[in-house]
């Protein structure tokens, strides 16, 4: 499996961006939540998926 997170929220994407509105990037909480629940073994099923994450909007 992989991640394919959107722009995500990090202070080196906000100081590189800064008339961007972060509030719409992913969150790292969420992409690191979605790489737990991946590795777990409550995932009995996904395999060989590239799984975005994206923000708000």
């Amino acid at each position: 499996n992989a991640i394919a997170p959107s722009t995500m929220d990090t202070p080196a994407n906000r100081k590189a961006m800064p008339d961007a509105d972060p509030a719409a990037w992913a969150k790292v909480e969420d992409v690191a939540a979605t790489i737990l629940f991946l590795a777990s073994p409550a995932n009995r099923v996904t395999r060989g998926a590239v799984v975005p994450v994206y923000g708000r909007g």
